[in-house]
């Protein structure tokens, strides 16, 4: 009854929004959201930031935002989320970028506008949309709401395109396999070190310290699974396998409530850092579980490493696409499994299995994904 209700009441705002149909379409105005206004980040971010570079002084570039306003370039305009101004904004904007499903289904798109849904992730790991389990009639309902606005997907991988959104987000239309804006650093090694200089001196860590960032995904709003790593442990097992002081970088998931507090001792809190790529390039290694930022760190060839303590109750919630233990990096399902993974890494077997796992993903990822949207959505709003 919940699920109908909530349905019944987006049917109504569909309805009521197409009043804003009456406002003609601004030819140059495009529109950013990422994780429905909470952060100023992700594909969004990076092709906002080449629009601006390249075509500022002709376009007008919106982003909505919750709480504060967020630092970014000059030149950008920020409409307060759910406020009159975004409703306005958003559904006169030629162009619409977003990274996100779930809070979209009420927005009722018009036919001449570009709406580009970039998602936050690739590779094949986790169930999302129609496949979670649990899922519900009504749900899916919404979803395709949602979809049938989209005049494309970006996706980084053939196997996502065909697994993701031809399945699980139902979508047929186009999709553009050039890779995530997002991971368009990752995959230049010169920009790459630039990002990692400029992060360390930003965090004060010594360049000659091994930093390893640990980034569990979401599982609820209270989750504190950090706490289970035995730091000491793994921190000297860092050390003897690459011969350097290691410092743990943590970074809570955007979406857990309380994620500042209950930090293991003895780490650095990065939370709140407003790029989760540009912490990528500073890290050295990673340490993850079922988090899509195993893919994009993946592209850098560092070591990353799973930590699945609750794999098996995981897999009752959430589950996978693809068999975890045929994924390209070292499985921990307890501590003392972690630290002997660490000891006994091989770089060489490593990139192998990477390579292997690219290929049998069908990987896209071209290095200028935000050019090539960039390009396009300008065309689109007749430069």
């Amino acid at each position: 009854m919940k699920e109908l209700i909530k349905t019944v009441a987006v049917m109504a705002l569909r309805l009521g929004m197409r009043l804003f149909h009456l406002i003609p379409i601004r030819e140059n105005r495009v529109f950013f959201s990422a994780y429905s206004g909470h952060q100023y980040t992700c594909n969004p971010k990076y092709i906002s930031e080449y629009l601006q570079k390249q075509y500022g002084d002709r376009l007008e570039l919106i982003w909505c935002y919750c709480n504060s306003i967020p630092e970014s370039p000059a030149g950008i305009r920020f409409v307060r989320y759910g406020s009159f101004a975004y409703y306005r904004c958003l559904l006169t904007s030629k162009a619409v970028i977003f990274n996100d499903l779930q809070n979209c289904s009420y927005l009722p798109f018009r036919k001449k506008q570009t709406v580009i849904q970039t998602w936050h992730g690739s590779g094949l790991y986790k169930k999302v949309g129609r496949d979670v389990p649990g899922n519900t009639v009504w749900n899916n309902l919404r979803l395709s709401w949602t979809t049938k606005h989209i005049t494309y997907f970006l996706a980084g991988a053939t196997a996502f395109t065909n697994t993701v959104i031809r399945g699980a987000f139902g979508y047929k239309g186009e999709v553009k396999e050039v890779g995530l804006p997002r991971n368009d650093m990752l995959l230049h090694k010169e920009t790459r070190d630039e990002m990692r200089e400029k992060v360390r001196e930003t965090l004060g860590i010594p360049d000659d310290c091994f930093a390893v960032l640990y980034a569990p995904t979401f599982r609820g709003a209270g989750d504190h699974s950090q706490e289970e790593l035995e730091l000491k442990q793994i921190q000297a097992a860092f050390t003897e396998r690459f011969g350097k002081e290691c410092l743990f970088l943590v970074r809570s998931h955007h979406a857990v409530t309380d994620r500042n507090s209950r930090l293991p001792a003895g780490t650095t809190n990065v939370t709140d850092y407003p790029d989760m790529q540009e912490l990528l390039c500073a890290a050295d290694a990673m340490i993850s579980d079922y988090s899509s930022c195993i893919w994009d760190f993946s592209l850098t060839g560092k070591p990353c490493f799973i930590f699945a303590a609750d794999l098996s109750a995981y897999r009752v919630d959430r589950d996978f696409y693809t068999d975890i233990f045929r994924w390209p990096f070292p499985l921990a399902l307890s501590n003392d499994e972690l630290v002997d993974a660490i000891r006994q890494f091989d770089e060489n077997d490593y990139l192998k299995r990477l390579n292997e796992h690219f290929n049998e993903l069908g990987c896209c990822e071209s290095g200028e994904a935000a050019k090539r949207i960039g390009d396009d959505i300008a065309k689109r709003c007749g430069l």
